[in-house]
């Protein structure tokens, strides 16, 4: 009996220890810092020290949070459906300790720093699938358009400006043109930035094509737009002006 008693207190020691280390604030900074940070994140524990408490997520970067900044965001959409669906005005960034998830309103910035080979290029891949409206992704590398196109594409929700770009990079230097700033002389520089500025007009009027294909494709059908709030007279006056 006296030993059923002592192994009940082993136990209840060791889970009160592992309690303790998991859930309450250690007084000590530990011998390897960055190995003791690793094993509290991969168990989505809190960090330590200087990191952002669950209340704290749940106030700057939880739904409520970017509920509050939604009307300016999105104003045309009713509250209702700003509460039911938060990714049509927040960007969801993943989920930090205790599995909370963080969230960002869509007019905000983001600047994302990582060492190599740490995702990041799917995370950003996963933030255009995931993104409400049209998406410009500018890279030297086509790992965005590799990952995201095979989704997109299928849904006629591509376009890239490419084309244009080669042309603009094709351009021959040794070719002599002329212009009317140059009154009438060769000059290999002008006609190199009219083939440039032909180059940009077409991307333009590329981004243009993509933008109402986009606002097309939210209007049709089959993809019914989300419900809007009824706008205010004064707007539709002011509209009218």
């Amino acid at each position: 009996m006296i030993l059923k008693y002592a192994i009940a207190l082993a136990i209840l020691i060791v889970l009160t220890a592992v309690f303790a280390w998991a859930f309450l604030p250690a007084r000590y900074l530990p011998g390897n810092r960055a190995r003791h940070l690793r094993i509290r994140l991969h168990l989505r524990l809190h960090p330590g020290k200087g990191f952002a408490h669950l209340f704290s997520l749940w106030l700057r970067w939880g739904r409520l949070a970017v509920l509050r900044r939604s009307g300016r965001v999105r104003a045309t959409l009713p509250l209702w459906y700003r509460i039911l669906e938060p990714h049509q005005h927040s960007v969801f960034l993943g989920r930090a300790h205790y599995r909370h998830a963080l969230r960002v309103p869509l007019e905000e910035h983001l600047l994302v720093m990582a060492p190599p080979r740490t995702y990041k290029t799917a995370f950003l891949a996963d933030v255009i699938l995931r993104y409400p409206g049209p998406v410009l992704a500018t890279t030297t590398k086509a790992d965005i358009y590799h990952l995201t196109s095979a989704v997109l594409v299928s849904a006629d929700q591509v376009t890239t400006l490419l084309a244009a770009l080669d042309d603009a990079a094709d351009y021959n230097r040794d070719r002599a043109g002329t212009c009317a700033d140059c009154a009438g002389r060769s000059c290999t520089t002008c006609q190199w930035r009219l083939q440039a500025a032909d180059a940009y007009d077409q991307i333009a009027g590329q981004m243009i094509h993509a933008a109402e294909a986009s606002t097309a494709r939210q209007h049709a059908p089959g993809h019914p737009a989300p419900p809007s709030a009824s706008p205010h007279p004064a707007a539709g006056q002011e509209a009218g002006q």
